[in-house]
């Protein structure tokens, strides 16, 4: 039971690493803004 993740541990996992690198994401739009062209 311990050796390997189960489903629930697993999906948590891919929830946390898709949120940081979301939030690294969202850190190098704020570093680096690229021209919109829709927003004036």
């Amino acid at each position: 039971m311990r050796g390997r993740p189960t489903g629930l541990q697993r999906l948590a996992q891919r929830l946390s690493s898709q949120r940081q690198s979301d939030c690294s994401r969202f850190q190098r739009q704020q570093l680096h803004p690229r021209p919109n062209p829709l927003k004036k």
